[in-house]
């Protein structure tokens, strides 16, 4: 098979990150009153943002985001037990900058290969897609068989064409979607994709 995993939230600890980060970005900019919606399955409304202070929050932090923020030391194992059950790693993104042609965007790409190398993720190919576009056509156009991922917007859009795992995280764990699977962990992620596998030879 060939497998789809997205980086921030399933290889990323993006939710922890981003609410220990939440505090000192609402002191500087003055954001008082804050309201989580803890039921929501938008990112910005879990830590009671606009999307003007989110998109904010992120050009503010995207960098030291990226550098700083721990990936799940799960993931290396069991992602390398799936190359060495003959599986094909993609890693299908939509990073901020990464699709860039530019200075940010190498930027990203080098920092991207830094932390993949330092937490030691295996992958046989990365896919950077254009946050205002879909992963649908990458996904498709490169035979992905399965995707994981945690944003709600993109697992209604990839479970319609291909089988989707998502990997259970604050934002979206109330989410239902009878064509996708639900994973809390990679354990599980490598078990439940074993067994399609067998199902499946």
């Amino acid at each position: 098979m060939i497998i789809g995993i997205d980086i921030d939230g399933v290889l990323t600890d993006m939710f922890g990150y981003v609410y220990k980060a939440s505090k000192k970005y609402n002191k500087e900019n003055n954001i008082k009153g804050v309201k989580r919606v803890k039921t929501s399955f938008r990112f910005n409304e879990q830590f009671g943002w606009s999307d003007e202070q989110c998109d904010k929050f992120w050009d503010d932090c995207i960098w030291e985001y990226s550098k700083n923020v721990k990936f799940y030391k799960s993931a290396s194992k069991y992602i390398k037990k799936l190359k060495n059950d003959g599986h094909n790693i993609y890693i299908v993104t939509k990073r901020h900058f990464l699709s860039d042609d530019d200075e940010d965007g190498t930027r990203m790409k080098q920092l991207l290969s830094s932390q993949l190398t330092k937490y030691d993720i295996y992958y046989d190919k990365i896919f950077a897609v254009n946050r205002a576009t879909t992963k649908v056509t990458p996904l498709i156009d490169n035979k992905v068989d399965i995707m994981i991922d945690d944003e709600v917007k993109n697992i209604e859009e990839i479970s319609q064409h291909i089988p989707t795992i998502c990997y259970t995280t604050r934002y979206n764990k109330s989410y239902t979607n009878k064509n996708m699977y639900r994973c809390k962990n990679w354990r599980e992620i490598y078990n439940l994709i074993s067994n399609l596998s067998v199902k499946t030879a």
